[in-house]
């Protein structure tokens, strides 16, 4: 593939090219559509737009805004898009990148962002790859909103990702060095009825005291074909696991994706900190 460029979006043709972007990856109607006018004046305030080129094609863009998160200074990005048919190049992985380099040049320590639990893809990326983090459930945060929901009259529950940007984990993987999570080091609190296919999850367990703790999801469940009777089993099982654990000083350090896929919960030690530089 021909060399993949990335650079600030500041006219309204490239608005107009995230735009058309937006339609191609997520199919949503004008009025879930970021519009030209509003990328213009956030931009202008203090948002981050960056879009990925190869040659004159937008194959992807992320975009991010001025936030504060529980009393700290942070750029809260809101979306990351890449065509289907560019995807499995690292475009996604390059755009936060470069987004972590743009947000640190501008003095936050601390990106932000939500996602669905139920995607093992975007957790992949979100947790192994960046080695972002989550201690924060929201259940039903999209109500109403059935464009963002995995499945017909399933809840829009989201992850809140913590970025943290002067991690020393997070420069280690981005460089492409990541931990050895053994398998056998891991209790699951939840895991799938059959292990040989991404089935219905079994009863939680809700009980563990481990270091380490496992929380399954499907491999292969995506917005928006998947079933809705199996991704509201997923959905439930998954909301009563992860708040549960958060509540008990847990939060998610890392993903497995492949054979058991799923989410790597550790105890938080009491010294950790969140920079805000």
């Amino acid at each position: 593939m021909t060399e993949v460029k990335i650079r600030t979006l500041t006219s309204f043709a490239d608005f107009d090219k995230v735009v058309a972007l937006q339609r191609m990856v997520w199919n949503h109607s004008d009025l879930d559509l970021t519009p030209p006018r509003f990328l213009h004046i956030s931009v202008q305030t203090g948002a981050i737009l960056l879009g990925a080129f190869v040659g004159d094609v937008l194959t992807g863009f992320v975009y991010s805004f001025p936030a504060v998160v529980g009393g700290i200074r942070a750029q809260h990005s809101l979306q990351l898009a890449v065509l289907p048919e560019y995807r499995g190049h690292k475009i996604g992985k390059s755009l936060k990148v470069v987004q972590r380099e743009t947000v640190l040049r501008m003095g936050y320590g601390l990106i932000t962002w939500t996602a669905d639990p139920l995607l093992a893809r975007n957790a992949n990326l979100n947790l192994h790859t960046l080695g972002a983090g989550v201690k924060t459930y929201l259940p039903d945060f999209y109500k109403g909103q059935p464009t963002l929901s995995i499945a017909p009259g399933v809840p829009a529950d989201r992850l809140l990702i913590e970025w943290d940007l002067h991690s020393k984990e997070v420069e280690m993987r981005l460089k492409g060095n990541f931990p050895d999570r053994r398998d056998g080091l891991i209790s699951y609190a939840l895991e799938c009825v059959d292990e040989n296919i991404d089935s219905f999850p079994k009863e939680p367990d809700l009980s563990l005291i481990s270091e380490y703790i496992g929380v399954r999801i499907p491999g292969d469940i995506s917005r928006p074909s998947a079933d809705p009777k199996t991704a509201a089993g997923w959905m439930k099982a998954v909301r009563s696991v992860l708040p549960h654990y958060f509540s008990k000083g847990y939060r998610i350090v890392d993903f497995m994706f492949g054979g058991k896929c799923g989410y790597v919960l550790k105890k938080s030690r009491k010294e950790e900190v969140r920079h805000d530089d």
